[in-house]
């Protein structure tokens, strides 16, 4: 199951802790980084808060039941020298944790970044989105012994509109999941 909550507000390792018990012991769980790894970063503070997200989610570890921290990071995450550094020191500072990283720019699917991926094991998410310029684009490519697909829908009339949740109302058909 992925916790999408995690991305709005930093988790609280008691929240975390509760919900595995109430969740029972076999269900197992990615959790989205909160924003401020990916959405806001402050140069100055993004190792205070990859810390305290870190204690966060220790109890997920410690049960063994996180399968990916997803490191979702926004069209708006270009691709350059000085955010090839980030992503690589973010990695280095989540060494040991499962992860996942998604781009939402096309200039990231490219031979380094998919070779650096692979050399740490680390799956880059596979996405189905429209066919729009400058998304990624549709590929499988394998990086890690794990997969992680995200399906954001097909929507491409409200994908550049406004309403960022329009873009997402999409009812996959059967052909289509099965494709």
């Amino acid at each position: 199951m992925e916790l999408n909550f995690s991305y709005y507000g930093m988790p609280k390792p008691e929240n975390l802790a509760k919900m595995l018990v109430d969740s029972g012991y076999s269900l197992t769980f990615s959790i989205k980084a909160h924003k401020s790894l990916t959405h806001e970063i402050n140069h100055d503070k993004w190792e205070g808060e990859a810390k305290i997200y870190l204690s966060a989610i220790e109890p997920m570890l410690i049960v063994k039941r996180l399968e990916a921290v997803l490191f979702q990071f926004p069209y708006s995450f270009q691709y350059s020298d000085d955010k090839r550094r980030y992503l690589d020191k973010l990695l280095k500072y989540f060494k040991g944790v499962p992860a996942a990283v998604e781009f939402r720019k096309s200039d990231w699917y490219c031979g380094k970044v998919i070779e650096g991926m692979k050399s740490r094991g680390i799956p880059l998410v596979s996405l189905d989105l429209p066919d729009l310029p400058k998304l990624p684009p549709s590929m499988d490519v394998v990086t890690a012994p794990v997969a992680y697909v995200c399906l954001h829908g097909r929507n491409k009339e409200a994908w550049w509109g406004e309403d960022d949740h329009a873009r997402y109302d999409y009812l996959y058909t059967d052909s289509e999941v099965e494709a």
